[in-house]
């Protein structure tokens, strides 16, 4: 590990290390992700509305900790293992069952709801890795904190912080995000990128934002900004 610094303040430590993943590496890594086929048993699996609407720890801590830690991105079934792995304390496994706060669900159906937010982790980090490697932006965040919060990715320019907004365009993705938006927060500098299935890339099973894509967030900074400046 290439540590770069480790820092003592008041009851927290933090670890700095170099990261040197690229957007290529994440495409190449994904190519070879076999998701549609793993996915194809659990797909089915949304309709049980309790897993849908339940509260369980969060899968983007699981995801970004193993690309911290390895550099690499966890296939479809490593991120299912590492879910239930990591949170095992919390959702305890009974044969094809899993009791959480005081309830059973059937794991199964868990998987499934893993397995469907698994590509928008990987979209937003490969969006992350793009838009840092196109040097538009004086920079680019991710915060696991700031994501659990509503907060995708972050971009600061001349001074100012606006927040990236990245979701499917389509109607789910639309709803989810209006109920996202009352429930969490409300965003002062707000930059909606909906991503348009038919106009994506698609690299493997997975559909990904463009260089085109960046070029709009950056068109609408600088509007925005030009607008600042007049009033």
């Amino acid at each position: 590990m290439d540590i770069l610094d480790i820092k003592f303040m008041n009851d927290k430590t933090y670890l700095l290390k170099k990261f040197n993943m690229s957007s290529k590496q994440v495409e190449k890594i994904i190519k070879e992700f076999n998701y549609s086929e793993y996915y194809a048993h659990y797909k089915n699996k949304k309709c049980d509305k309790t897993v849908e609407d339940e509260q369980f720890p969060v899968i983007n801590l699981v995801f970004y900790k193993y690309i911290y830690e390895n550099e690499l991105i966890p296939s479809p079934k490593e991120i299912v293992d590492l879910y239930f792995e990591f949170y095992e304390s919390e959702l305890v496994q009974e044969g094809c069952n899993v009791r959480f706060n005081g309830s059973i669900y059937k794991k199964e159906n868990i998987i499934g709801r893993i397995l469907r937010t698994y590509p928008s982790l990987i979209r937003d980090f490969h969006f992350y890795l793009l838009a840092t490697e196109s040097k538009m932006f004086d920079k680019v965040f991710y915060s696991y904190k700031d994501d659990i919060n509503g907060k995708d990715i972050t971009i600061k320019q001349n001074d100012i912080v606006y927040v990236i907004s990245l979701f499917v365009n389509t109607k789910r993705s639309r709803g989810y995000k209006i109920i996202k938006n009352i429930r969490r927060h409300e965003y002062i500098n707000e930059i909606q990128l909906p991503l348009n299935l038919n106009e994506a890339y698609k690299c493997g099973d997975f559909m990904l934002y463009r260089k085109k894509d960046l070029e709009n967030i950056k068109i609408q900074i600088d509007k925005l900004q030009q607008c600042q400046r007049e009033e």
